[in-house]
């Protein structure tokens, strides 16, 4: 875990405080709403043009 919040730091995307707080950064948000926003595509495919039950769609 540790590795993966220095890893993430090192790409800007969150900040870890002096108080050993993590906080996400302008960057890691709309990095993670990128992501969100590509996922809701992805199963919105599968589902609606594919015909897939949602949770077929979700277990790959």
């Amino acid at each position: 875990m540790a590795g993966m919040i220095r890893r993430m730091q090192r790409q800007d995307l969150v900040d870890l405080g002096a108080d050993k707080r993590i906080r996400i950064t302008k960057q890691g948000l709309e990095g993670g709403k990128d992501i969100a926003r590509r996922h809701r595509l992805t199963e919105w495919l599968m589902v609606k043009l594919l015909g897939m039950d949602l949770h077929q769609a979700h277990r790959l």
